[in-house]
């Protein structure tokens, strides 16, 4: 016996949610649309990128504007999804994709795993023309040897084209181990990616303005930096300009590598630092253009690695047990962000 299932939600509810999936998608296009008109034409071989004073050029010197999309957890995919994520990626017209390659508790990932998975996905997105951001370190307040992990990632990225190194994620935040200080990082990017000819940044700092006309975490060939997700959406918008101001400081490209991120659903609703207004994401991505930033779209379908708008259907037999059910993820920060619903098993036959 197959049983229906009733949705929590209504048909007005699910109409509103695709409708401003639409619309994140129309903003996306738009901002893209800016990119492509500032940034010249796609290459169709991903480009071996350098930095030239405040730009990454390719080898032919033309400048190389970083318009990129998150596919964090990409590696913990399988091959069949990595590819239909970065087929979406290209298709849209994101030049590149930023990945993480380190432990993920919450994906879960091990740093073994991504080793291991990192050169084909690397393979495959250079297929594509897709330049990839490799975050090396990432949840390293789990244990594991950061340094040796970092020489590994290294290694795997030497003489590929269309690679850059981001060392660490987020530096001084809590899921990372005290130890990995920007001295340390920066000691280590120069003993071990310098050496490699990698184009390679330390990673974003706790705070997304300079202090006393320097950046904590410079030191690499770029910059890249994460806006303060605090506050009001506009005044968070309009905090690109003090990106800018690293750039003019430190003398080297910055990228936007990890706004406020994009959902069905705005965050008042999930609880999740989340936006669902297209005019917002509009005017990051020319912010971004204006000052000459690089910039990364980043949203909850990135962070999981998921195409956005995806929805799965299941048909689940029960034999004689109608009545209300629970459904959730095991993963606790999945549950908490909204991931745990109700269901009613209604007992009616379908034909």
């Amino acid at each position: 016996m197959v049983t229906t299932v009733q949705k929590v939600t209504g048909a007005s509810a699910k109409k509103a949610r695709q409708s401003s999936v639409r619309q994140i998608a129309a903003a996306v296009v738009a901002i893209l649309s800016v990119a492509l008109v500032t940034g010249g034409e796609k290459n169709q071989l991903v480009p071996q990128l350098r930095v030239e004073g405040r730009q990454f050029v390719d080898e032919a010197g033309a400048r190389y504007i970083p318009r990129w999309v998150s596919g964090l957890t990409l590696l913990s995919r399988t091959p069949a999804q990595q590819t239909a994520f970065l087929d979406w990626a290209a298709r849209t017209g994101f030049n590149g994709v930023r990945v993480f390659a380190g432990a993920l508790m919450w994906a879960p990932q091990t740093p073994a795993h991504a080793r291991a998975e990192l050169p084909a996905l690397l393979d495959r997105a250079a297929a594509r023309g897709l330049v990839v951001e490799v975050t090396a370190l990432t949840d390293t307040a789990s244990g594991y040897d950061a340094r040796a992990h970092l020489q590994d990632i290294a290694d795997i990225l030497a003489g590929r084209r269309g690679v850059v190194l981001e060392l660490a994620n987020e530096v001084g935040n809590s899921t990372q181990a005290k130890e990995l200080t920007p001295d340390r990082l920066r000691s280590w990017g120069e003993d071990i990616a310098t050496p490699r000819r990698l184009v390679w940044a330390v990673g974003a700092a706790e705070s997304d303005v300079p202090s006393s006309n320097t950046y904590p975490t410079r030191g690499g060939t770029y910059i890249t930096a994460h806006l303060d997700r605090g506050g009001e959406m506009w005044p968070q918008v309009s905090g690109v300009r003090s990106l800018f101001e690293i750039v003019v400081a430190q003398g080297v490209p910055v990228i936007n590598n990890e706004p406020i991120g994009a959902d069905e659903r705005p965050g008042s609703e999930t609880g999740r630092q989340r936006w669902s207004e297209p005019a917002a994401f509009f005017a990051l991505g020319v912010l971004d253009r204006a000052f000459q930033l690089g910039g990364v779209h980043h949203s909850q379908a990135g962070l999981m690695a998921e195409l956005p708008g995806q929805t799965v259907r299941l048909q689940v037999t029960f034999s004689q047990y109608p009545g209300l059910y629970l459904y959730h993820c095991h993963i606790l920060e999945h549950e908490d962000m909204g991931m745990m619903r109700n269901f009613r098993i209604t007992g009616r036959r379908l034909s």
